[in-house]
């Protein structure tokens, strides 16, 4: 299967092209992308390149020079464009021996971020191409610095086995910085003019671990508010407690202040029974004296014809009928105090039985509160037992993560190494073959030289 046709197979989303040139080298369809973003430093090539793709919806040209460098950048310009870089040449004359520089320019350049923000790039199945000899190592470094490392899930490199620049990486050093950060390199090379395209894949197990910590991450957040969840509920089960305690200690009062007037009604009853006893002798004894004195007064009136006879035995009488009638008087004098005392206690008892009504109602009230307590509070132990086993059910979701993601390292790791030992055995079975064809695409570029 071609480059193209694999490229085409993996459907990318969006295309971010470094060092773009004449996009030619690497076999890639543009036209497979939602969006192609050409990235180029040189200006002129840039608006060939505007020229060429003017007509093209999906195409975006872009003039800039990468580089974290808050400065001016010098940027030098060759005959050769793909060796144009603002990097110091190192071993370049050695392998092209007609390579000169045409013109030299001081560019403000982009953070690789400022780039990445500024284009419109989907969550992830991006695809990124570096088409760069120098400067490799610094735009990776700020790539997995940056919140877009995850974005692309192609990565096309271009390698060379000889340091063209100062700052320029092997093949190897760009596959071991890559596989340090999650990305395995592929079999799908292109070649073009003595070079070599290097894909590398982001580890599609980096997604699922990075999916297992979060979940961690949020089961251990919603144990952590079930805990405070659970520690307030305790509180407010202690405050409720302690509110029940003072209900309970009220109602106690209150039933001792009932039980109290009681006793004062009943002490208040038994005074009562005793002022009708005495109200009831004083009457008899009235009703006697009353008796006496009409017995007396008849006997007066039979006796009229005596009355001569008995005049000292009628003063006698009269005096003794005098002091009946002042003890009469004195005795209806009692009875009058002892009726409005009467009147009193019963005013007063009145008042007691209302005080008990009263006293028995607010005690009522209480009783009821206090069932409706105990009620909530037996619902609330349920609910607290409830949020208990969600905790422990929480905690054995997170165990189980953990051993999860335990297991997925393991397995990473060992896919890790599988595939290391296995791009070493190719890549020993391949290296003869690639300096042949290198040593045959260079004696092609010293060719073109020539005819320049």
């Amino acid at each position: 299967m071609s480059d193209k046709e694999y490229m085409s197979s993996i459907a990318k989303r969006n295309l971010v092209w470094l060092g773009a040139g004449n996009v030619e080298g690497i076999d890639v369809d543009l036209q497979g992308f939602s969006n192609c973003y050409l990235v180029e430093a040189n200006q002129d090539v840039c608006q060939v390149l505007q020229q060429r793709y003017s007509n093209v919806s999906n195409i975006h040209v872009l003039n800039s020079l990468i580089d974290d460098s808050s400065e001016m950048v010098p940027f030098n310009i060759a005959n050769l464009n793909a060796l144009s870089s603002s990097s110091k040449c190192k071993d370049v004359k050695r392998h092209y021996p007609g390579y000169r520089v045409v013109n030299a320019e001081n560019l403000k350049p982009s953070t690789l971020s400022d780039l990445l923000t500024s284009v419109m790039l989907e969550q992830d199945n991006n695809m990124l191409i570096i088409d760069l000899y120098a400067g490799v190592g610094g735009i990776l470094k700020q790539l997995f610095s940056s919140d877009f490392a995850k974005t692309f899930g192609n990565v096309a490199i271009l390698g060379a086995e000889v340091r063209y620049f100062e700052d320029s990486l092997l093949p190897d050093e760009i596959t071991r910085l890559m596989q340090a950060n999650s990305y395995i390199p592929t079999q799908q090379t292109a070649m073009a003019e003595g070079v070599q395209y290097q894909h590398y894949l982001l580890n599609p197990l980096v997604k699922e671990l990075e999916c297992t910590k979060n979940t961690a991450s949020v089961l251990e957040s919603e144990l952590s508010s079930a805990r405070q969840k659970l520690l307030l509920e305790e509180q407010q089960s202690t405050r409720f407690a302690a509110e029940i305690e003072a209900y309970s200690n009220l109602a106690e009062s209150l039933e001792n202040q009932v039980n109290h007037a009681e006793q004062r009604n009943q002490e208040l009853l038994k005074e009562l029974d005793r002022i009708n006893q005495d109200n009831e002798s004083i009457l008899l004894e009235l009703a006697q004296t009353r008796s006496e004195y009409e017995e007396a007064k008849a006997s007066s009136a039979s006796q009229l014809k005596e009355i001569e006879e008995l005049r000292e035995s009628i003063d006698s009488k009269k005096l003794t009928l005098d002091s009946l009638e002042a003890k009469s008087a004195s005795d209806d004098k009692a009875l009058s105090e002892l009726t409005t005392r009467l009147a009193n206690v019963e005013g007063e008892l009145d008042e007691n039985k209302q005080k008990n009504a009263s006293l028995l109602d607010e005690k009522l009230k209480i009783e009821e509160a206090f069932k409706e307590k105990e009620k909530w509070l037996s619902e609330h132990e349920k609910w607290n037992a409830s949020l208990q086993q969600e905790l422990e059910k929480l905690k054995a979701d997170l165990i189980t993560a953990n051993e999860d993601v335990d297991i997925q390292k393991q397995k990473v790791e060992v896919l890790l190494t599988k595939e290391q030992a296995l791009q070493e055995q190719t890549f020993r079975n391949d290296k003869l073959t690639l300096e042949l064809e290198k040593f045959d695409a260079q004696l092609q570029m010293l060719a073109r030289f020539v005819k320049v």
